[in-house]
């Protein structure tokens, strides 16, 4: 599969003042940003295949602090229906289904360490002529954090705009078992340093070990690559 479009996003401030925001000012920083990155990348055909991943880090501080005045019993505490919201993990997948009119293959996986790397594995494994992975992530959901999302669109065939100024063919994903506790959960950090690593690629084919930090826990990962 090429990696025909890619975005990373990690600026609220220019979110905020935005046409985007409107829409989006109800969700937490990560679905925010997530849904900015698919919308960025665009699509071909309303056939396009969509892979969301739930933030590591859930929440919202405005979440943790009415969970909290509830749990201590805080006067005046009233249900806020927006903080509702951010405890939810597919919101990515069903706003950009919908913005984007796609009716090919959704699937949102879940939140744990090194999922994004199990999305490409599904890219490769399902072969949809054209596919969205998504993923938003902040440092820490308990107070106010930085927080990013990145975008990858592949398809089946090679096809400008290339992402990097190159063309890239994701040729496989592998595997070989080697528990470690040196990750640091995070949804879209590691696929932002696979496109920067990616960038310094010449011509050929080319192998990109996950870094431990950006990993599952469990496995040693490799991406191979064929950059032309």
């Amino acid at each position: 599969m090429y990696l025909v479009a890619s975005a990373v996003v990690d600026d609220l401030a220019a979110l905020r003042a935005g046409p985007l925001w409107r829409d989006v000012r109800r969700f937490n920083a990560p679905i925010q940003l997530a849904i900015a990155a698919g919308l960025a990348v665009g699509r071909t055909s309303s056939e396009v295949a969509l892979i969301s991943l739930a933030p590591c880090q859930t929440g919202s501080p405005a979440l943790h602090r009415w969970v909290h005045d509830i749990a201590s019993g805080a006067p005046g505490v009233r249900m806020n229906p927006t903080h509702t919201l951010h405890a939810v993990d597919n919101l990515a997948l069903s706003v950009l289904s919908i913005r984007l009119e796609a009716r090919g293959y959704g699937m949102g996986l879940g939140g744990a360490p090194g999922m994004l790397w199990s999305a490409l594995e599904l890219v490769l494994e399902r072969g949809d002529p054209e596919v969205i992975v998504v993923a938003g992530d902040q440092q820490t959901g308990h107070e106010d954090s930085a927080a990013s999302a990145i975008a990858l669109r592949f398809a089946r065939e090679a096809a400008p705009p290339q992402p990097l100024g190159r063309t890239v063919r994701l040729v496989a994903v592998e595997r070989t078992r080697a528990p470690s506790e040196r990750i640091t959960p995070h949804a879209a950090a590691g696929g932002c340093a696979w496109l920067a690593a990616v960038a310094g690629y010449g011509p050929g084919h080319a192998r990109y070990r996950v870094p431990a930090q950006d990993g599952d826990g469990l496995d040693a990962i490799e991406l191979l690559v064929e950059v032309a």
